[in-house]
């Protein structure tokens, strides 16, 4: 069974209703994606960075009880893990990372080793050259990489910035999983199929696209495949990153031939939305 590699950023969200809090819960869609993978029992490391404080004790301890290795996850010292209050449907944004930080021991990486790695995170120029070289090494072993990019609201004024790192990522990348709100604002097109065809295709990978109605699955000449969806994207696309590294742990066909692999992803991808 292959196993997993999940980069992404370790933080708690809560959610109020009025004065009151609702909930809360690990944020980040990687991180939640690495519990749902671990809760099946699936091998699946997070490699991360958390603070030493009660924040980062709670995001270490969600994860290790969902059965993620956390090994790789670096908890430091000066500053805090990120903390996300959301009120009046707004995202309030806490966070204190110090001028070091990632300092891990990486994952080994073997054939087929699957990575999950994107949002903010894996642009961040504080990390970047880090997970570069991480991703350069992952390409070298033939690992199967999956790319989730995307990232909040606050970050859109970076978009010219960051771009030559998101084709970077795309050229890495096997697998792009994104909701139609992420193209909107990577690559100002909504619509899954001409942004497959206009933006994603030309690297050689497959998109999966989670839409407010549909998922719908583009790779190469291939006919779009589209399921009906009901719900919010953001609330599915845990689930759909989960199903895609879930199909591909069982599956001994290289992620280059993913339309092979199509069915086998479809059908784990709505298992998991169950």
């Amino acid at each position: 069974m292959n196993k997993i590699i999940c980069i992404g950023e370790c933080g708690i969200s809560v959610t109020f209703y009025g004065s009151l809090p609702q909930g809360a819960g690990i944020d980040g869609r990687i991180a939640r994606a690495a519990m749902l993978l671990g809760g099946k029992g699936l091998p699946v490391a997070m490699a991360s960075e958390a603070s030493s404080d009660a924040v980062g004790d709670m995001v270490v301890d969600a994860l290790t009880a969902a059965g993620v290795d956390v090994a790789a996850v670096d908890r430091f010292y000066q500053g805090h893990s990120p903390l996300t209050i959301y009120a009046k449907g707004e995202p309030c944004r806490y966070e204190a990372y110090g001028d070091g930080g990632f300092d891990i021991v990486w994952p080994r990486v073997d054939d087929n080793t699957i990575v999950i790695f994107g949002e903010y995170y894996c642009l961040d120029p504080r990390m970047r050259a880090r997970i570069v070289a991480f991703l350069a090494n992952c390409v070298d072993h033939k690992a199967l990489l999956i790319y989730v990019p995307g990232f909040p609201t606050r970050y859109e004024g970076r978009m010219t910035r960051v771009m030559p790192a998101v084709i970077e990522n795309l050229e890495w990348a096997h697998i792009v999983i994104a909701t139609t709100d992420d193209l909107a604002q990577v690559f100002n097109e909504p619509d899954a199929a001409t942004c497959y065809r206009n933006h994603i295709a030309y690297y050689g990978c497959s998109l999966i696209a989670v839409g407010p109605q549909e998922l719908s699955m583009h790779c190469g000449n291939a006919p779009a495949t589209t399921k009906p969806a009901s719900g919010s994207p953001e609330d599915h696309i845990a689930a759909v990153i989960a199903g895609t590294a879930e199909a591909l742990t069982h599956s001994s066909v290289s992620a280059e031939n993913c339309e092979a692999l199509l069915p086998a992803i479809q059908s784990s991808i709505l298992s998991n939305l169950e």
